[in-house]
């Protein structure tokens, strides 16, 4: 699965919407909007994605 999807998932999972991902990443909502649309982002940012849902990189990038 690619991280956007990924993101997808579980922001619907968490009931968060893509601007309140923004204000946790620290980041706009068009960064969000990108990030949905992307397979490979920078390892950094699956880091910072898998901390905000309290999650495992390996859980992050293996949720469905």
């Amino acid at each position: 699965m690619d991280i956007g999807e990924a993101t997808k998932i579980a922001l619907k999972r968490a009931n968060m919407s893509n601007a309140e991902l923004a204000r946790k990443l620290d980041t706009s909502p068009q960064n969000v909007t990108h990030i949905l649309k992307t397979q490979n982002p920078r390892i950094d940012r699956v880091l910072k994605l898998a901390k905000v849902f309290n999650m495992t990189v390996d859980q992050f990038i293996e949720i469905r």
